[in-house]
């Protein structure tokens, strides 16, 4: 199971390559569409890793998902950059320390956003298919 990664590596590299083009094309024209993007797509490889998605829907599902409270989530990634600049700033030392935990905090963010909308989901599922079981089993 260690090497199970590499199967997801197409879709992964596509949304950074895919995103950082938007992003990079944004901050070359006019820099507000660059935070925009930045922002928006930021979800992009916790769709791929966590759910399986293809490249494209999972740059949509960021999108859709972070454009519903983008102001909080600008705050959010503004407050990170901040902290990785404080990171920087001591000796480049604490950068070592303030990326991993930039990357913990963004996790918690999309488990606390996306997470919640997955286990309705599933709920949902599981009772369906035990009304169904129920159904077929009481219909003698």
């Amino acid at each position: 199971m260690f090497f199970d990664g590499f199967k997801l590596f197409l879709p992964l590299f596509l949304v950074q390559l895919v995103s950082g083009i938007f992003t990079m094309l944004g901050f070359l024209f006019l820099i507000i569409p660059g935070i925009y993007f930045a922002v928006a797509y930021s979800f992009s490889l916790l769709f791929v890793v966590f759910l399986k998605m293809d490249f494209w829907p999972a740059m949509e599902a960021s999108r859709k998902i972070i454009s519903k409270n983008f102001w909080s989530f600008l705050g959010f990634f503004i407050i990170l950059s901040l902290i990785n600049i404080l990171g920087i700033l001591a000796l480049g030392l604490g950068f070592l320390f303030t990326i991993p935990a930039t990357y913990c905090m963004v996790y918690a963010a999309f488990e606390s956003v996306v997470g919640g909308a997955i286990r309705e989901e599933q709920a949902k599922e599981q009772q369906e298919k035990s009304a169904e079981y129920t159904e077929t089993t009481y219909t003698y």
